[in-house]
């Protein structure tokens, strides 16, 4: 399944819900509960409702209170408050991690126009109630859904927006930072069409569940509308739902890849380095590759994949580790078949057999260590086991 996102008025929050809880009204009661369980003060109300504008109908999620309140002794929540709240609270591990990265998201571009550290950054307005729990809903929902995401132009707006800093141009610095890379348009209209809690949810669907392939059978939509009215339009966010094609058995993925060479550095101590990367958690596959480098020198070339979440704490145990002083790192598309390992008792004994479908059929390999228990050589022992592992497939599957 994958969800294409339609911003006709723009993006915010609780437009992201509104929208997706529309499509999706089955994971409301969940999503609400788990809001409920974040004990937000009592002043705080929360809640979903049916909406109509210019005959248009569909969702609208409210969160109000009567005075701004914030995470804590009702001042702004600072980044690592809010993530060390959401990190103690009941939620979903899943949940919690797509949270952080959302807020992470916020901090860095608030970071990048005020030019300090992320750790000294206030949230000021993002720090309030409203904005803790349109970040957290939006979580709920992206991890049960569990989609591919892609998203339409965006409009940028027109005019000013009042914050804690005064009066600032739409859209403001740190949602322009946040929408760095994704098509924009101006129609005209003036009002903030994204905020920046909406441009951070964007970058986190778009950077971590992004679709290769846009195909696919148009099943069902949702409309969900903003706090904003506009007179021109709807202020609505669009979601159309779609069920993918099968078209290959072929999976679709994003992966980081980090490379680089090293000429100074001997066997045994580059040999004990590459095994700590290959052991890191979020290391897929590590190769060397042997070749002549600068001076003519015998040099190693180091090819790491990895989850592209992990591809900075993978390079700080680069630089740590050996004596490259530089890498190069891309994040990309992957495509990899299904497979899966499963054992299988052949007279010779139990063996792991990695099982890939490959154009419509079920192939199996044993893993060549557990080969080592059988006599015969390379061939003999390849044949002795393959024979009967093929009569054991064909049983179990």
């Amino acid at each position: 399944m994958w969800i294409h996102l339609n911003p006709v008025g723009g993006i915010a929050g609780d437009m992201f819900i509104s929208s997706v809880l529309d499509a999706f009204p089955e994971l409301a009661s969940d999503m609400l509960a788990d809001l409920k369980s974040l004990g937000a003060p009592a002043e705080v109300f929360f809640k979903l409702e049916a909406y109509k504008h210019h005959g248009i109908g569909g969702s609208k999620f409210h969160v109000s209170s009567p005075t701004k309140l914030y995470l804590g002794e009702n001042c702004p929540g600072s980044f690592v408050d809010i993530i060390t709240f959401i990190d103690r609270s009941s939620l979903n591990n899943r949940v919690k991690e797509i949270a952080t990265q959302i807020f992470r998201f916020i901090a860095e571009a608030e970071s990048h126009v005020h030019k300090i550290d992320i750790e000294s950054i206030s949230f000021h307005e993002l720090g309030e109630w409203d904005s803790i729990i349109d970040v957290v809903g939006a979580s709920i929902l992206i991890n049960n859904l569990n989609a591919g995401w892609t998203v339409d132009r965006i409009p940028m707006g027109r005019g000013t927006v009042d914050t804690q800093h005064g009066k600032l141009p739409v859209p403001a610095p740190a949602t322009s930072f946040l929408l760095e890379g994704f098509d924009v348009y101006d129609d005209g209209v003036v009002g903030e069409r994204v905020t920046p809690t909406g441009a951070a949810i964007l970058k986190y669907l778009c950077e971590f569940h992004p679709v290769v392939k846009r195909e696919g059978n148009l099943r069902f939509s949702g409309i969900g509308f903003g706090t904003q009215v506009f007179k021109e339009f709807s202020n609505v966010l669009r979601v159309l739902v779609f069920s993918q094609v099968k078209s290959s058995v072929a999976q679709s993925e994003k992966i980081g890849k980090i490379e680089f060479e090293v000429d100074d550095q001997t066997p045994e101590h580059l040999a004990i380095a590459i095994e700590k990367l290959r052991s890191l958690s979020g290391v897929l596959d590590v190769m060397q590759i042997p070749g002549i480098g600068k001076k003519n020198r015998f040099a190693t070339s180091i090819h790491i994949i990895c989850i592209p979440e992990q591809v900075r704490e993978v390079i700080e145990v680069c630089f740590r580790e050996t004596t490259t002083i530089g890498v190069r790192f891309q994040k990309m598309d992957r495509l990899s078949l299904s497979r899966k390992i499963d054992t299988v008792e052949t007279k010779e004994g139990i063996f792991r057999v990695k099982l890939v479908e490959r154009d419509g059929e079920l192939t199996g390999k044993v893993e060549a260590d557990d080969l080592r228990i059988v006599d015969g050589g390379q061939n003999g022992r390849e044949l002795s086991v393959n024979k009967a592992l093929g009569s054991a497939l064909k049983k179990k599957y």
